[in-house]
Order: C-alpha cells, then structure tokens, then sequence
C-alpha cells in the first residue's frame, strides 16, 4: 500500500469557536472536525446555531460546503489523488463570533477508515474490535448548559447510533462517560444520578446492579466482550475502596492484600482498571503506591509486592499500574505495565512473572500501555504525560516509534500517535498528543487498516 500521512487535527467545541463579546453574539456548529474517504463520494452534513446572520469561508479548493436549507451544512471533499492526507477547514463567521471546522480526507488508494472522537471525549472499543463509543456534548451557547449523549459506531459498516441521555421517574442522568462496549455493540456508560451511589447504562437502559448496603459510590472500569463481566471499584463511607466484579449480574468483592508495595499497612484500597475480553483475568492495582495486582481463577496476584525494592523509608521501586483501562492482552495472557524509574514490564499470567525491558529510555522513562496475544507491547515516553509512542519487543529488548512499527509494519506513515489498545491485527485505538490552548491533551482514534 502507498505511504499515507496521517495529520490528525480535532478540535472541541470550546477550541473550535470564539466569540468577541460573550454578551453580544455566539455561533455553534454541531461537528467540529471530520475524516473524508478519499473516494469524494461521501459527505457530512452539519447543524449551525447563532443569534444572528452567519456565512461561510472555504479556505481549500477541494473543500465544498453548500446550505442545504435553514442553517444545515453539507460539507464534501473531492477525490484525494495523492498519497498523502491533506488537512483543509470551513470558517463559519456571525456578527460577533466564528467557529472552525477542520476537515481531513483520506488518499484515495486507502481502503481503511480512520474515526477522529472530539478532543475532550473519551471513548471505548469493544474487544473484539467491532465497535467503538465515545461521549458527545452540545451546547446551548445562551444558557451554558451542555447536553451529553453517546455515540456508537458500528466499525464493520461505520453505522453511527446516538445514544441519547435518559430519564429515571425522579432524577435527570448526567452521562460522565463511556466506560466499556461490548462485542455486540452493549455500551456502558457511567452516568451520575445525582446520589452517592453512581449508576450504570447499558444504552438508555438503567442497569441496577447489586451493591453492598453500606457502599457509598462505584465506578465500573470495564467488561468482557460478551457482557456478563463486569468490573469496577466500589467505595464505602468509613472503608477503603474495594475492587468488585459482576458475574451475570452477581456481586464478588475481589480479595485485597493488607499491605502496599513498600510493605507498610494499606490505607487507600484497591481499584480495579480492567479485564480480559473473556473475563477471565482482572487487573488493578493499589492506591497508596500504585503497585500491580490482578486475580485469575479465584486468586489474587500481586508482582507490585513480589518485585518491590525498597530505596528508602518513604521510596520504593515497584511495578506499577495507572488507570488504563486497556492493560491486559485479550486473551489475558499479559499485562503491560512500567517499573519504577521508566522500564516497560509485561507480566506473564500464566507464569507468574514479570519481564523487564532492557534498553535506556533516558530520565524520562516508558511505560507499557497495552499488550497483544503474542506479547507486542504498546506504550509511550515519558511514563506521566506521554508525547511520543512506542512499540516494544521485548524478545529482542528493543523499541521502536509507532511512526516507524506503521510504516515497516501496516505500510502507513503516520502522525505521532499512542497506542492503548490492539483488538485485532488491523484495528487500533489509541490518542494522538496534542498542544492546545489549555495544555497537552489527547484526543481519541480508531484506526482500521484494512
């Protein structure tokens, strides 16, 4: 396949439109980026709010954008006959405020398909790479008043459904996010009610799962791909938080060591971050320092202890495991993780043991983000904050960038992108490092290759 430069712009809501004066104006598009297929076949249609007369400014002759009747836009790009992406945008300008869509079009001799989600959502792949979710917002720029909704996306025939925000007989549920999807296309979503005690979505339907009587809030992390695991942290009002799963529906509370990492007594709990694509192994870790644990068949492991080495009274090295939710290979083989210092670990569970990559990353340090059934792992540099992804082999104790695995590897060139999970050979869903107005951010892809 030809070489393809992926250049990936997303813009929020926020980033993507000003207004002059906040008293006297605004103008809201309902998309703010999207990625044409290089065929000029397709199109995007996209909804303009404002108080006042607007018009649009085309900044890039392969770009059209045409009213199609009150204030709908629809946006098309002609063929792309060259073997790069190319990045374009449509200004929408009102008395006192402009908005700016960007738009990217695939090369026409790629047959893949990319999916850019809004630069503050993030989203959620199923595991067997069929679908993928993430969490919209539109806002009503005279009240302020954001309405949040899912989208879920049908990556086989790119079918969009939106998942609109529900209603239960006394409260008004506010998604929070999308936290998992399964291979059917079941989507969860954390939604507040506005108790203590969160609730959970599949769709628009309220889920009740059970809960002990004394918990004081859950936050569920993740799912089996057939949807009878589930798996989340749940807190109590005088205890530390406890990990739990839903089997069927059916409540564990998953064992706890007494201690973390350095040895001392355990004081923050324990949270669970994900699981296998069959439910078979969960992985999570502890609070007070971080340190890797995961239970498999009805055990609980813990190589945060096992690998420890206490530097100090207050400093101890260990492996340890950040919220991601996208840790461990499908199969549950591996889990990938970082040890102290900067050195990508795997954890092999079936043995029982972690492997260290052995290579100088320099003061900033790797972490491995996910892992495939045969042991490649992904991640990126530095372990807080990643900027730069990378692919690790740990037979060979070597690494590469993921810029040079996709061009050696897919025959893609493309942006600098970090790589959270592999579903299948030709499906990735990661987050691309992006400099915004408020800082680093890292809006969400799914890329399918073939």
């Amino acid at each position: 396949m030809k070489n393809i430069l992926f250049i990936i712009a997303v813009a929020s809501l926020l980033s993507a439109c000003t207004n002059e004066s906040s008293n006297t104006g605004y103008i809201n598009i309902s998309r703010t980026s999207y990625t044409f297929n290089g065929n000029g076949k397709d199109s995007c249609v996209i909804n303009v709010e404002s108080d006042t007369e607007w018009e649009m400014e085309i900044h890039d002759e392969w770009i059209s954008a045409t009213r199609a009747g009150g204030d709908s836009v629809i946006i098309k790009a002609s063929a792309n006959e060259t073997e790069s992406i190319r990045s374009g945008s449509v200004a929408f300008l009102s008395k006192n405020a402009s908005c700016e869509m960007i738009v990217e079009q695939t090369p026409k001799s790629f047959t893949g398909k990319m999916i850019n989600f809004p630069l503050t959502a993030r989203g959620a792949i199923s595991p067997n790479g069929k679908y993928a979710a993430y969490l919209n917002s539109t806002i009503n720029m005279e009240t302020s008043e954001y309405t949040y909704y899912g989208v879920k996306i049908n990556l086989e025939t790119m079918e969009e459904t939106s998942i609109p925000a529900f209603k239960s007989d006394k409260t008004q549920y506010y998604y929070i996010n999308i936290q998992a999807i399964s291979d059917d296309g079941r989507t969860i979503i954390y939604a507040d009610d506005g108790n203590f005690v969160s609730t959970i979505a599949v769709d628009d339907q309220e889920i009740k799962m059970s809960l002990p009587p004394d918990a004081y809030s859950v936050y569920y992390s993740g799912m089996s791909g057939d949807g009878s695991v589930i798996v989340g942290t749940i807190a109590f009002q005088e205890e530390q938080s406890v990990p739990a799963v839903w089997r069927n529906g059916e409540l564990e509370l998953l064992e706890v060591p007494d201690v973390n990492s350095g040895g001392s007594e355990l004081t923050n709990g324990v949270y669970a971050r994900g699981c296998s694509a069959d439910g078979s192994v969960i992985y999570g870790s502890e609070w007070d320092r971080q340190g890797l644990i995961y239970w498999k068949d009805g055990k609980m492991f813990y190589p945060g202890f096992d690998y420890a080495e206490p530097v100090s009274e207050i400093v101890v090295n260990t492996i340890y495991k950040f919220a991601s939710y996208y840790s461990v290979s499908p199969n549950g083989k591996y889990i990938g993780a970082a040890y102290s210092g900067g050195i990508p670990v795997i954890v092999n569970t079936e043995t029982g043991m972690a492997d260290f990559l052995e290579a100088d990353f320099g003061e900033s340090g790797a972490e491995a983000m996910t892992v495939t059934d045969e042991g490649l792992a992904f991640g990126g540099t530095p372990t807080m904050g990643m900027t730069t992804g990378l692919v690790f082999d740990f037979d060979s104790d070597t690494y590469v960038r993921v810029t040079d695995w996709m061009k050696e590897n897919k025959g893609l060139t493309v942006s600098n992108m970090l790589i959270n999970y592999r579903p299948s050979d030709n499906v990735f869903y990661g987050m691309i490092p992006t400099e915004t107005a408020l800082g680093l951010s890292y809006p969400e892809f799914v890329l399918v290759t073939e």
